[in-house]
């Protein structure tokens, strides 16, 4: 585990040290912990050691002192030093959350040693080493420095193949080249399955060109029908990398849900080619081959989609129609439902409110049941039916309490005014379940953790807040109470993983946003929506003129406040800037421009609010502002035409990307939180 502690310089060093020299107890062994952090992060071993030597009486963290100092003399190349004292930490602390790197770091020193056997004993003996593809990388090391070759391959290959995502994939290749070269004809590939399984999960996880080497590498060795999977792989991979579907076009493939497959891949292709009619006619043969199986029903949402892109939405709803005739429950049903609704909304049709109530009814825990309630309320306050408008707008207000549409339904409601209540209520408000109950939080951690507890408080007070962070986790799965993971959400927190912070507290609170912000402690809140560069970002909204919240909300969602955060797309920082888009901005604000200020967090925010200023002055919303930040300004220039007037709400469930409507309105909640949690001056 890597802690940023210490985020002292050198002077601060200086003078933490000439202190810890005249302190005693363990206010001497925590600061000389975090100077031998310090020197051993500089390189500084020896002197590294001397004071983890001094930190190892500390009664909480005296186990951090041993594992350091083991952690220093192995990267000293003293591998004897090392050996011994990471063995006394692993006999010391059996259940230590650094059981794991101290084994790692103990095999290494044991084979830079020339003691392999200490190594293998070490990690043939630990019960979770399946689990772990660093430390079976270093067994595999380890039987090869022993010579017992066949059974280093054999953990290489089950690295290699069962975590080809993780980094020590890579190293594991290597350890099997070496093999290859050693052992000659002599070396067991592992099992075909294990290989295919390999060529899979690239293959799922978008990794083109890693996952046609893959399958290339074994279509030969395999019969009908992997052999054609494994051969449309291939070709589905050619026309990933290189656009060009050729291959796709021309192979043969014999089984019908196969063929089908192949008909999607196309399809796909030529979509993204904007090449209609093909597309079409692929999607087509797609359905014929697989009927209501899952590659006909993806192919169906697939043309959907094309032309729900393409504001053609009667050209959509022909193709959604078709999916829900022939699959009730697949993937896309409940999407390609509520699409069918929203367009006869939009139509103005008689058959809108039987789409819509029929849409949650069905699928009552569909993203889009509080837009279906809420338009249910429209409609019923546009035909003068003001008590029903009332019962759906209240509903959507009190079941998702914090989201858009509930603030829009409250919106209406002041507009409406009271009234009574409906003769009866609709079925469609009966249909959305409650929430579940939200977690009790006690006033303490259980007994058993509370040695864990008290060791992340210890390493916190010294900002070793990555290790309080895995004390807390760990003690959680042990233990299961809540309190724990609120206290490793702080950790993160204080460690910067804003992300994490969040997510950890979601696992208790996971419908946050649909429940009234004062039924959850504002603690959690704060969480789950930090603040931190608030200066930063006041300064620059003050100097643009927009909300703060707002700016607020969009750095969050963007980068989730890690500075240094870059995108596949290469967007840079807080605000996720392009260069080509900072470029531009830095001269209207006649700023200097380099790649490299990106990382800077003020000047970054600068330049973000004075860009999405622009574009609110441009297109006149909030709403249009985030869907141009997101999706693109000529997009949005083409929605904008598209809308059926100027109402907010509307514009943003027309939206036709996904994933720039739901950017949207999670900005739109984070703003409106972060004015309540956070109000000027606090």
């Amino acid at each position: 585990m890597r802690d940023k502690n210490p985020r002292i310089g050198a002077r601060a060093y200086a003078q933490l040290a000439a202190l810890a020299r005249h302190w005693t107890g363990v206010e001497r062994s925590r600061a000389a912990l975090v100077l031998g952090h310090y020197e051993y992060t500089k390189g500084g071993y020896a002197s590294a050691r001397e004071w983890f030597l001094q930190a190892r009486h500390d009664p909480l963290l005296g186990s951090y002192s041993l594992y350091w100092e083991g952690l220093a003399a192995g990267a000293a190349g003293q591998d004897a030093d090392a050996i011994a004292l990471l063995g006394q930490f692993r006999q010391e602390n059996p259940d230590s959350v650094m059981t794991e790197p101290a084994l790692a770091a103990y095999a290494d020193a044991a084979i830079n040693a020339n003691q392999p056997e200490r190594a293998f004993a070490a990690l043939s003996s630990y019960p979770a080493i399946q689990n772990s593809p660093r430390l079976l990388n270093r067994l595999a090391t380890a039987e090869e420095k022993a010579g017992t070759l066949l059974a280093a391959g054999r953990d290489f290959e089950r690295v290699y193949n069962q975590y080809p995502l993780n980094e020590a994939a890579a190293d594991a290749e290597k350890g099997i080249d070496r093999l290859r070269q050693r052992m000659g004809g002599g070396f067991t590939e592992a099992p075909l399955a294990d290989r295919l399984s390999r060529a899979e999960t690239l293959y799922k996880n978008s990794r083109w060109k890693d996952a046609r080497s893959a399958y290339e590498r074994l279509v030969d060795s395999l019969a009908a029908p992997e052999r054609d999977q494994a051969a449309l792989r291939i070709a589905e991979c050619d026309a990933r990398i290189t656009r060009n579907s050729d291959a796709l076009e021309t192979i043969a493939l014999a089984a019908p849900q196969l063929d089908a497959e192949r008909w999607v891949a196309l399809a796909g292709a030529y979509r993204s080619r904007e090449e209609e009619d093909r597309m079409v006619a692929a999607v087509e043969q797609a359905a014929k081959l697989d009927g209501s199986g899952p590659w006909g029903e993806q192919a169906l949402f697939l043309a959907g989609n094309y032309y729900w892109a393409h504001l053609k939405r009667d050209r959509a709803v022909e193709f959604y129609r078709r999916l829900l005739a022939t699959s009730a429950s697949g993937a896309d049903v409940a999407n390609a439902d509520w699409r069918i609704a929203w367009t006869a909304y939009l139509e103005g049709g008689a058959a809108a409110q039987a789409l819509l109530e029929k849409h949650v009814e069905r699928f009552p825990n569909s993203p889009q049941a509080p837009d279906a309630l809420y338009w249910l309320g429209r409609l019923a306050e546009r035909a003068g039916d003001l008590p029903d408008a009332r019962a759906y707008y209240g509903k959507v207000s009190e079941r998702f309490a914090e989201t858009y549409f509930a603030r829009a339904a409250r919106d209406r409601l002041r507009n409406i005014g009271q009234g009574p209540p409906p003769a009866a209520e609709p079925p469609a408000i009966a249909a959305v379940p409650p929430l579940a109950p939200a977690t009790v939080l006690a006033d303490d951690v259980p007994a058993g953790a509370r040695p864990a507890f008290e060791r992340a408080e210890a390493l916190s007070s010294i900002a070793f807040d990555e290790s309080a962070l895995e004390e807390l986790r760990a003690a959680y799965r042990s233990f299961g109470a809540p309190e724990l993971l609120i206290a490793a959400a702080r950790a993160a927190q204080a460690a910067e993983h804003y992300l994490t912070g969040a997510a950890l507290v979601r696992q208790l609170v996971p419908d946050l946003e649909s429940r009234p912000m004062a039924s959850v402690p504002e603690a959690i809140w704060r969480i789950v929506y930090p603040l931190p560069f608030a200066p930063l970002i006041r300064e620059s909204a003050r100097r643009n003129e927009i909300d703060p919240m707002l700016l607020a909300s969009l750095v969050r969602q963007e980068s989730g406040f890690q500075a240094d955060a870059v995108s596949s797309a290469g967007a840079v920082g807080l605000s996720q800037l392009e260069p080509r888009t900072a470029r531009k901005w830095s001269r209207i604000l006649r700023l200097r421009y380099s790649r490299k200020r990106l990382d800077d967090s003020g000047y970054n925010l600068r330049v973000g609010a004075a860009y999405f200023q622009n574009l609110i002055e441009s297109f006149g919303s909030p709403e249009a502002a985030l869907a141009a930040y997101n999706a693109g300004e000529d997009r949005v220039a083409v929605w904008r035409a598209d809308a059926h007037g100027d109402d907010p709400a509307e514009f943003v469930e027309s939206i036709p990307f996904s994933e720039t409507r739901h950017y949207v309105e999670v900005v739109m909640d984070g703003a409106a939180i972060y004015r309540r949690l956070y109000p000027e001056g606090r």
